[in-house]
């Protein structure tokens, strides 16, 4: 390759990460000798070490206009650092992992997750293999990240609805034809209306003055099938190439049938549900983090794995080198450096936990079971289970509780007794408070919600007991009444998930007067199964 053996040079390349931070003994004995004595492998070392060293300065090799996009898709899927991804959050990325054009070659959290969850790798394959513009792609992943909208008043999408199911874009304003792409209802029922028009279609057409069914790419039929995002002058350009595909679609079983298939697999991508994957994709925790003394930028940047494929499976937890994070797909300079400085600034736990940060990861949850309880009140016991998968809220207190079931928009009282009233009706605003108990806010409601936590080290006297990470803050303030008061709350995370599983509640008059724990809410995350029990149950009155 260079005058010292190509094949030991592209093997080396391998293990640079680790010759450079953890030295010679962590490289193989024949590959330590060929970088000794190879001067393109020392230079390529050194590059990456002053890469890696300078991420506190990215305005060294900022980035240039060409690399804009891949260094703003890099910075949108690190967000999911350290969170646990499901499908439903990788969904909106797929289009640009399918994208053969994509310049990202390195392992990300959202890459995590479409390599080992095999529904997201098909949806992926299915959509690389629609061979969609670049435009087309954007406007694709932007409608992957929206919640589908159950249903609207028939007035409101039914004119460009049926424009739409007869290939007609021009007439219909841009935010009405994306309205009916995000309603379940209008967009089903454009298909059933093409679908009918399908079966009137004789097998064999006039072919005078229109394109031949080979001419009519998947490109052209995608905004006719998905037309969200197209702004007012793509609707209104009456292009002859739109109208021929058009007029050759209406009049073509075959090419009608092609666009039904497109849009089985469009919406059937958007309104899938989560598998039993989950991934988490987090850096390795500093060894010195407690110590002031700042850690060494390349030791920052090896990352750890989680890999959950179902409810009862044993967590599968995988190092991921860091060798593939900064060499894999020779990524550029600038590239390398934005990486570096997403890492940096979330690798350590401390930083950026808050309360704010970790009320968002339980409303990622798809399952929660929340009680709380406040000292010297025994009775005072609140319980809530909150199924975003179910679509289900309940609730139960010493005296009452109900079931809610937001799909069917109905309710079911129980009393202390366990007599179980008849299930009423939920109309308009009578919706509204349990949309808002489904979203979990403020759930710790007086707890500073975007001040940094401080880690406790954990208590080593029972080596048994079950792990956590623990984190609080304390608060000086003054009651209404001018009196000085001290607050205190401590978090208990789990440490694979990052998931709160206990929060507590202290306060004292001064520093002279001991702690006073005043509550405590513990939190769960049932499966479905079990969700699916509770409210049968609870329903029943048990």
């Amino acid at each position: 390759m260079h005058g010292y053996g190509e094949s030991l040079c592209q093997e080396a390349r391998e293990h640079y990460y680790d010759f450079l931070c953890r030295g010679e003994k962590a490289v193989p004995k024949a590959l330590v000798h060929h970088i000794r004595n190879c001067p393109f492998c020392q230079e390529e070392i050194r590059r990456l070490g002053e890469v890696i060293h300078s991420s506190d300065d990215p305005s060294r090799f900022p980035p240039t206009p060409a690399q804009d996009a891949v260094v703003e898709a890099l910075s949108r899927e690190f967000e999911l650092l350290s969170e646990q991804v499901r499908c439903r959050h990788v969904k909106r990325f797929l289009p640009d992992l399918s994208s053969p054009s994509r310049l990202i070659r390195i392992p990300t959290p959202v890459t995590i997750h479409a390599e080992n969850c095999p529904q997201c790798a098909k949806d992926q394959a299915a959509i690389g293999q629609l061979n969609l513009a670049v435009g087309q792609l954007k406007r694709l992943g932007e409608f992957l990240g929206l919640e589908p909208i159950a249903d609207l008043p028939a007035d409101t999408w039914m004119p460009t609805a049926m424009a739409l199911a007869s290939f007609s874009l021009d007439e219909s304003p841009p935010e009405d034809l994306s309205r009916v792409c995000c309603c379940l209802r209008s967009r089903k029922w454009v298909y059933e209306r093409r679908a009918q028009a399908a079966k009137e279609l004789d097998e064999e057409i006039d072919r005078t003055g229109v394109l031949e069914c080979q001419e009519v790419s998947i490109s052209d039929l995608f905004d006719f099938v998905l037309p969200f995002g197209l702004d007012a002058q793509a609707t209104r350009k009456t292009t002859g190439r739109r109208d021929a595909v058009g007029t050759h679609v209406r009049r073509c079983r075959a090419c009608m049938e092609r666009v039904q298939s497109l849009h089985r697999t469009i919406y059937g991508i958007a309104e899938r549900t989560d598998t039993g994957v989950e991934t988490i994709y987090r850096c390795q925790e500093p060894a010195c983090q407690d110590s002031d003394e700042r850690i060494s930028p390349p030791l920052r940047y090896p990352v750890d794995v989680w890999i959950m494929r179902n409810e009862r499976a044993k967590p599968c937890r995988i190092r991921l080198s860091a060798n593939s994070l900064f060499l894999a797909g020779g990524a550029s300079l600038a590239v390398i450096v934005v990486l570096a400085t997403v890492l940096s600034f979330t690798t350590s736990p401390v930083r950026g936990t808050n309360f704010k940060r970790i009320e968002k990861s339980v409303r990622h949850a798809p399952n929660v079971y929340v009680k709380s309880i406040s000292e010297g009140d025994p009775g005072s016991v609140y319980e809530t289970w909150v199924s975003r998968e179910l679509n289900k809220y309940a609730m139960r207190t010493r005296t009452s509780g109900e079931v809610t079931d937001l799909n069917e928009k109905t309710k079911i009282v129980i009393d202390q007794d366990g007599r179980r009233h008849p299930p009423m009706v939920l109309k308009g605003r009578m919706l509204d408070p349990y949309r808002m108990y489904m979203d979990q806010a403020n759930l710790f409601a007086n707890a500073p919600a975007e001040e940094e936590l401080s880690a406790v080290t954990d208590d080593p006297s029972d080596p048994s007991g079950p792990r956590s990470l623990t984190y609080e803050i304390m608060k000086d303030m003054v009651t209404p009444g001018g009196n000085s008061l001290q607050r205190r709350w401590r978090v208990f995370l789990d440490p694979i998930h990052r998931l709160p599983t206990k929060v507590e509640f202290f306060q004292r008059d001064s520093q002279e007067f001991p702690w006073e724990r005043t509550g405590t809410i513990e939190l769960s995350y049932p499966t479905k199964t079990q969700m699916e029990k509770v409210f049968r149950e609870l329903a029943q009155g048990k």
